[in-house]
């Protein structure tokens, strides 16, 4: 499996690959919603499937399955007018509520702003919470469960990371603003704020993206996370 998810709501795309499936298991696939792939106790990826295809190879069959979280949010279109004086969660859960996909506004940490004037969100369901967003520097992104939010302001750390958990040693890119770090194939979660410890050295920061290339046969077998530095 492979893929990258990070804090927007652009649709996160993964490809899971299998070897060799039975019939019935590639119509189960096209007749399946949607798809969850986990290590352990840890979801890598979840979404709604887009697209089944099956290959013949030398070695047999190849069974490619795309599947993406936030297609539905993504594609839905909306037509919505918000009265002044409505604050912007509110405004949040209009939106969803008018795109018909059963997302639900799970939290909203941070300041949360009326609108001094009337609001009209014409389009994709996904472009119009962005939008209401920026009024209180705020960033969404989805989640099985629903829709999280990331406030300007950072919140307390909710994972702590030390050398047990990285495959090589942390990175510092972008002028020292952004760790590239590499660790166990799990599924850590873009918009956790986290805390990492390596040899006597700190950092906090937050999770921007998370790449998975997670091959059980002859590829790499790795998560990738770029964290913005505090």
């Amino acid at each position: 499996m492979s893929g990258k998810t990070g804090i927007n709501l652009f649709p996160s795309l993964f490809l899971l690959q299998c070897w060799n499936l039975s019939d019935a298991d590639v119509f189960r696939l096209r007749n399946t919603k949607d798809l969850s792939v986990c290590r352990d106790d840890s979801c890598l990826a979840f979404g709604k499937i887009s697209d089944v295809f099956r290959e013949t190879v030398q070695e047999g069959t190849i069974t490619t399955v795309a599947f993406s979280l936030g297609l539905d949010l993504w594609e839905a279109q909306v037509s919505v007018a918000v009265p002044a004086e409505t604050k912007v969660s509110e405004t949040v859960r209009l939106l969803l509520d008018a795109s018909g996909t059963g997302i639900q506004l799970l939290s909203f940490p941070g300041p949360d702003l009326s609108f001094s004037r009337g609001q009209a969100f014409f389009g994709r369901a996904a472009d119009g919470i962005a939008t209401a967003l920026t009024a209180v520097n705020a960033r969404g992104y989805l989640v099985p469960a629903g829709l999280c939010i990331v406030p300007d302001e950072p919140l307390e750390p909710s994972l702590h990371l030390t050398k047990t958990d990285l495959t090589d040693a942390p990175m510092i890119a972008a002028g020292g603003k952004k760790m590239i770090l590499s660790t166990t194939v799990t599924g850590f979660q873009p918009g956790e704020e986290m805390t990492l410890e390596v040899d006597g050295e700190h950092w906090q920061g937050l999770i921007l993206e998370r790449m998975v290339e997670a091959d059980t046969a002859y590829g790499e077998w790795k998560t990738q996370l770029v964290i913005q530095l505090r």
